[in-house]
């Protein structure tokens, strides 16, 4: 990182490099987004269809996906974000805002794998009521778009100075008009 000194004397820190964040570079975020939104969307067709029609094995595969796809920890996951918002890492209110992201989503992974269990050790006692299995279905779905739009606000709101419209428009964050 260079310095260079401003005009009351004062160190001006300048990044060694000024990467802009492109479409290419949000795409995987943007897609993971996507296939959440859209097994959210199936969870709640299945929600609007209880009790009458159950399809367990269906939603057991559908919350597993789900769960794999919340969960934090993934390497190529980390790596992305860290690599975009690096030069904030120090920013103590942008490392909360991310551990908060991080919170939200082993709380949506966490939801989804106690569905996946509740669902496949049914077997063994008392049948999941339509009106409870709707409910946590709701909790699960609602939970994970609301993730969704906080990671996207959070990536929008930290990496605005650096990210083309393409990057901005792919992540939501354009109006309409200018999306062309």
């Amino acid at each position: 990182m260079a310095e260079s000194k401003g005009p009351d004397d004062k160190v001006i820190r300048l990044s060694a490099r000024t990467s802009a964040i492109r479409r290419s570079d949000v795409a995987p975020i943007a897609e993971r987004h996507l296939r959440v939104l859209a097994i959210c969307d199936l969870l709640e067709g299945h929600a609007d269809e209880l009790p009458a029609r159950r399809a367990e094995a269906a939603l057991i595969g559908h919350c597993a996906e789900l769960k794999e796809l919340c969960w934090p920890d993934q390497p190529a996951e980390v790596e992305r974000l860290d690599s975009l918002f690096r030069r904030h890492a120090e920013d103590a209110q942008t490392a909360f805002w991310i551990a908060t992201l991080r919170g939200f989503r082993i709380a949506d992974a966490s939801n989804a794998q106690e569905l996946v269990e509740a669902l496949e050790t049914q077997g063994d006692r008392r049948r999941i009521t339509g009106d409870v299995l709707g409910y946590a279905l709701r909790c699960l779905f609602e939970g994970c778009r609301r993730t969704v739009q906080f990671e996207r606000l959070l990536c929008l709101s930290i990496g605005k100075a650096r990210m083309t419209q393409g990057a901005r428009s792919l992540l939501g964050g354009e109006p309409a008009s200018a999306r062309g």
